[in-house]
């Protein structure tokens, strides 16, 4: 189909085009899949493997949402005819055996090149956060095998991965209109794609192969019921329950599987998309009630999910989903009260900067909370995507770069503030030059400022692949041992780099360094 024929965008006033709809979902039914290349090698990898069994292969499917597409579709064409339907991953690679696996990899390898744009990766990030929730809280709302929903809240967003492969330019103006904005993610369809995305979704069946749950979900339309999601939204806990005894339909309905996938995959979109938080609260109060928890308590779950999910390394950091959950819910000062006037305001200003710093701790209560998440990393990983978090967030950074020091080399972990071309993300360093000042970080802990006064001095000692890299400017970094070996270098910079972020960054070290140290002896 031709290019143009995506791409004529109406208003928001034009009402939904048929023919317009009907192209795209026939353009969807015969798209080739696009694989993540990584995953598919170390699944081609794993299969010649002696040891390699059903469940090594399913943990590795799980983290591309398209290949598990990809198989599922296979395994219900071979199942057409009979009775049953796919059940799970692990059921899925058992169904149609690892000969056929490693066909389905090889054959959608000739397909077109994964799509590298950023709001691909955020769906499919989301997607597989999506999952995880639904493994989760879902199994203990009912009761079920968590693998059961992990397939179906994984495939829900399906149709959003086609309609990238075949029309990028168009998604990521949708992405920009998102951003500027903040708009719920599947408004936007009416404003650059001329449909309903709904209509679209509710009609998924017809071009993709999805499991019944996940259909079931995708029909679900809130304007076809606009009462119900208002009485659910409105009616308290008396009033909610008395109208469930009610209308047994209704209760039938709001209480199960199918809405449980709806709600948790429009939570995790609002928490990609919904910059002002709308619609975040809506479906947080929704699934709470849905699942049978406040939201505090969904918050704090979603949370520790988030810090512990598996993504592919294809997804940047900016994408993945504690990052997300960390920038969108802030929560609002209790006693927030009225701006004093300039006066007044400079007065408060002098007499704080004219205060002496008493300790670390009395000038890091916005950290607070990131370094709690450092705490109770359950990974290495996580503890340094909680770390990361607290640099560029808690303390303020204009870039922020975690460095792995491995046997040979120094090389980019993790990063924060640059952009995706710059060299800073493939740097790579030579270990143990003499006279060099990374050399110097990895024999013993140390956390070093350097002023603006000192950079050409300083710069003279670093590695020249990090000067060219980046432009300097005030910074510190911060040497990190586990086990008495060292095991990353962390750069911050800021343009008014001072003591405060100074005593920040040292305090964050201290809480990274003991997690590393508790991770080690487990």
């Amino acid at each position: 189909m031709p290019q143009s024929s995506l791409s004529n965008s109406k208003t928001a006033s034009e009402p939904s085009n048929n023919a317009h709809l009907t192209a795209w979902m026939r353009e969807l039914e015969n798209r080739p899949r696009s694989l993540n290349p990584h995953i598919s090698n170390e699944v081609a990898h794993l299969l010649h493997e002696d040891d390699c069994t059903s469940d090594k292969l399913a943990k590795l499917i799980k983290q591309d949402p398209v290949l598990c597409l990809q198989l599922f579709e296979y395994a219900e064409q071979m199942l057409k005819g009979r009775e049953g339907e796919v059940q799970h991953i692990v059921h899925l690679v058992s169904l149609i055996g690892l000969n056929a696996v490693e066909h389905q990899v090889r054959e959608s390898s000739k397909n077109p090149a994964l799509n590298k744009q950023a709001g691909f990766q955020e769906i499919i990030a989301a997607s597989i956060f999506a999952a995880h929730i639904s493994a989760s809280l879902l199994t203990d709302r009912h009761h079920a095998n968590s693998e059961r929903f992990f397939m179906s809240a994984l495939l829900f967003n399906a149709p959003f991965w086609l309609m990238w492969g075949t029309s990028p330019k168009i998604m990521s103006r949708c992405q920009v209109l998102a951003s500027r904005l903040q708009q719920r993610y599947p408004a936007l369809s009416i404003k650059k794609l001329g449909f309903s995305i709904p209509d679209l979704l509710s009609q998924s069946g017809s071009f993709i192969h999805l499991p019944v749950m996940t259909q079931k979900a995708l029909m679900i339309n809130p304007q076809k019921n606009i009462h119900l999601w208002a009485k659910a939204l409105r009616y308290d806990d008396r009033a909610l329950a008395q109208w469930f005894r009610e209308d047994k339909t209704s209760r039938m309905f709001f209480n199960s599987v199918e809405m449980g996938i709806y709600l948790i995959n429009q939570y995790v979109l609002a928490i990609y998309f919904d910059f002002n938080g709308k619609h975040i609260r809506r479906y947080s109060q929704l699934l709470g009630l849905h699942l049978r928890i406040d939201t505090d308590q969904l918050k704090e779950q979603c949370l520790n999910l988030a810090s512990s999910v598996s993504l592919p390394n294809s997804i940047p950091q900016s994408a993945t989903p504690l990052y997300r959950m960390r920038q969108l819910h802030r929560q609002p000062p209790e006693d927030q009260q009225k701006k004093p006037s300039s006066k007044t305001n400079n007065a408060a200003v002098s007499n704080t900067q004219s205060k002496p710093l008493k300790d670390a701790e009395s000038s890091t209560l916005p950290i607070n909370q990131y370094i709690r998440d450092i705490r109770s990393s359950h990974s290495i990983e996580s503890a340094f995507n909680a770390t990361l978090l607290a640099c560029s967030k808690g303390i303020g950074t204009d870039h922020c770069l975690i460095m792995n020091v491995a046997q040979q080399a120094i090389k980019t972990q993790l990063c924060d503030g640059f952009t995706s071309d710059s060299a800073i993300m493939s740097l790579s360093c030579e270990r143990n030059q003499q006279n060099n000042l990374f050399d110097q970080l990895t024999r013993k802990p140390a956390c070093l400022s350097i002023a603006a006064s000192d950079i050409d001095k300083a710069s003279r000692k670093m590695p020249a692949a990090f000067v060219e890299a980046l432009t300097l400017q005030p910074c510190a970094f911060l040497s990190i041992f586990q086990h008495q070996q060292a095991k990353a270098i962390i750069y911050c910079d800021h343009s008014q780099w001072d003591r405060q972020k100074q005593h920040q960054l040292k305090l964050i070290g201290k809480h990274l360094t003991q997690a590393l140290e508790r991770l080690y002896k487990r």
